[in-house]
């Protein structure tokens, strides 16, 4: 079967290869009639050239009323050739080109002085070296004397155009500037060297200063830095002073002279056996908590200070004379009590603390006997239970009629079924291959 299979699945893929192969041998042929082009309207013989005069004069046809094409001099204004031809032209003769109310001619007027003014902009942008040659010449002055004439297009888009703006310079201004810290020393010592050669008053700079702290002390900003953090430095481990042994001998002699007056233990009186003594009886003591012989002073007792204190249950006080009674659990509140105590329910057999205990588990699991004429209560545990039903007793489950005819119903059922069988047991033939005819 699986040979079978496989070869089948070989067929169907040769067929699938062949399918292929003609398909690609069309469009090899459909390329070749074309003229090696996919799309039916595609030649090789048509130009390109003329295809955008054609867009245009097509444009032209559709759209006749359309305006001449306009060049973008600014992000809003926008001008003809004609237009710029005018604004060439004196007031007087572009007034006449132009024509028309006096409302007319004065925006053509604005307009052309505006697309001006953005083309001479556009312009400088392109070549902004040529735009600012010969301009503000204070401050190529001032920056070349620095030898930073770099600066030059910054300090002018910043609107710093002339000498005066330069010497109101501080260290702030050349940070917003984005200037770096080298070239921000040099422009700032040049300015202090202008400000005093004109007599002003020249600020003290701030590079490198110190903050300072309550006092005028001027704060060392390493000593902010966590000493774990701070790399151990020269003047961290300069070494201690060599100690004074000038007064080493006087001190000597003091202690001696101190000794001789009966502080020192080599002078003073001293009983080892006694000493002994004493080490024993306070060992004996630790061991026998305490010495024997010692009366014990009379305990005065406060009667407040005991009714203060809290007096455990006696029932649950464990004590060496308590802990060999023998005691139980209450069945409805679980709680331990001696034995001698517990009231018990003879037909369950379980303890109780209380009475009320009892009552409640009485109630709890009682149920009434369900023989009409019997009132009685009892536990499920002592009663019967027959057919469907719970009785206080056997003589309660007899009397009840219910249990009677059902009782009866079942008797008879069973006499009648052992008849029957019994009947058909003696009557009973069974045919021959004879009897049946054929």
């Amino acid at each position: 079967m699986l040979e079978e299979e496989t070869k089948k699945m070989e067929e169907k893929l040769e067929l699938v290869k062949k399918m292929m192969e003609l398909e690609k041998e069309k469009r090899t042929q459909v390329k070749k009639n074309k003229e090696g082009t996919v799309w039916r309207s595609a030649t090789t013989q048509k130009q390109i050239s003329g295809y955008s005069q054609m867009v245009v004069q097509q444009h032209r046809t559709n759209q006749p009323n359309l305006p001449p094409t306009t060049m973008i001099m600014g992000k809003e204004n926008f001008q003809s050739s004609k237009g710029l031809n005018g604004s060439r032209l004196g007031s007087g003769q572009s007034q006449r080109v132009s024509g028309g109310t006096g409302n007319q001619m004065t925006v053509n007027a604005n307009t052309n002085n505006t697309a001006a003014d953005n083309l001479n902009k556009a312009i400088n942008k392109q070549n902004p070296t040529q735009s600012n040659a010969g301009q503000y010449p204070e401050i190529e002055s001032f920056l070349n004397e620095v030898q930073l004439p770099k600066y030059k297009d910054q300090f002018i888009e910043n609107g710093i155009e002339d000498l005066e703006i330069i010497l109101e310079l501080d260290e702030k201004h050349l940070e917003q500037m984005n200037i770096p810290l080298g070239h921000k020393l040099k422009i700032m010592k040049r300015i202090k060297d202008l400000r005093k050669d004109r007599g002003m008053s020249v600020p003290e700079s701030r590079q490198g200063q110190r903050q300072k702290v309550d006092g005028g002390i001027q704060a060392n900003p390493a000593d902010n830095v966590h000493k774990e953090v701070r790399p151990h430095q020269r003047q961290d481990l300069e070494a201690l002073p060599e100690p004074d042994y000038s007064n080493l001998h006087t001190q000597k002699q003091g202690s001696t002279n101190t000794a001789s007056n009966g502080s020192s233990l080599l002078n003073g009186n001293y009983n080892e056996q006694e000493s002994h003594k004493q080490f024993l009886e306070a060992l004996n003591a630790w061991r026998s908590a305490g010495p024997t012989n010692q009366s014990k002073p009379d305990k005065t007792v406060d009667g407040a200070q005991q009714e203060k204190e809290i007096k455990p249950d006696l029932s649950i006080r464990t004590s060496s004379a308590q802990q060999a009674v023998r005691k139980e659990s209450c069945w409805n509140c679980y709680k331990l009590f001696p034995a001698e105590q517990s009231l018990m329910d003879q037909a369950t057999k379980r303890h109780f603390c209380s009475q009320g205990c009892y009552d409640k588990n009485m109630q709890a699991n009682q149920i009434p006997c369900q023989y009409e004429e019997c009132s009685k209560r009892f536990v499920k545990v002592v009663g019967t239970f027959v057919h469907g039903k719970w009785f206080c007793s056997e003589a309660c489950a007899e009397l009840d009629p219910e249990t009677q005819r059902l009782r009866d119903m079942l008797e008879n059922g069973i006499e009648f079924n052992n008849d029957k069988v019994e009947g058909e047991d003696d009557g009973e033939d069974y045919a021959d291959d004879n009897d049946i005819d054929l």
